[in-house]
């Protein structure tokens, strides 16, 4: 008897509720667009080689940003702030993020940990605790905290600042999309050459439902900056 080969499974079909693992893509999906590049800072200290090999200032998504996403995506969230201690001269906090998750509802939490080290007298050992500065203490564990929330959020997806220090990283793709409604790559190049093609603003706004990939995103934002600049 000749070897037959089965057909493979789909991911559609092994998962106990279609629907609702194609609304965790479309969630996936959102929280793994890369933040607004206005949004990243330059760090003042930390540095990391770029595709070329050279050192360049590592970049970092400030919190005040984070607990904006935080707010607007999950909008129910709160931090837990498991322990803290003192590592050397520095001050080190564990965080607890919950968050309700806005497809299913039910609440899920990432964790997180982050240090910040004490100010010292100038000349001081870092080690010396005795020239630590009277309001050290006061600043470096807020500090600690913020970097915590940051870290424990970074595992939400791409748009906490996953990757924003990272080369070669892939690009999320929904895995239970309906088949039926998965672009070719025929139509995803025409979708392209018709955002570039669209001769006013509000031709191209009719296009924005349709976009699907980063790319897609890319070349409508770059089309729409050049109608506003008009």
């Amino acid at each position: 008897m000749a070897n037959t080969k089965l057909p493979l499974p789909k991911l559609q079909d092994l998962h106990y509720d279609a629907e609702l693992a194609f609304k965790n893509d479309e969630l996936k999906l959102l929280l793994n667009q890369p933040p607004p590049e206005k949004w990243l800072k330059a760090h003042p200290m930390a540095k990391m080689k770029n595709a070329d090999g050279k050192f360049v200032a590592a970049r970092y998504l400030p919190i005040d940003k984070v607990e904006f996403l935080l707010d607007r995506i999950f909008q129910e969230w709160r931090c837990e702030v498991l322990r803290e201690s003192l590592m050397v001269n520095s001050i080190v906090v564990t965080v607890r993020i919950h968050y309700r998750n806005p497809v299913t509802g039910e609440w899920s939490y990432h964790d997180g940990i982050g240090a910040k080290s004490l100010q010292v007298d100038s000349g001081s050992l870092p080690s010396d605790l005795t020239s630590v500065k009277d309001a050290a203490l006061m600043m470096a564990a807020p500090s600690a905290k913020s970097f915590a929330i940051k870290d424990a959020v970074e595992h939400l997806g791409i748009l906490f600042g996953r990757n924003v220090n990272r080369l070669g990283t892939l690009e999320f793709k929904p895995a239970y999309s309906d088949e039926k409604e998965e672009k070719t790559d025929s139509s995803k190049e025409r979708l392209t050459l018709m955002i570039n093609a669209a001769k006013t603003l509000e031709a191209l706004e009719k296009l924005k439902q349709h976009l699907t990939t980063n790319e897609e995103r890319q070349s409508y934002d770059t089309k729409y900056k050049q109608f506003k600049q008009l």
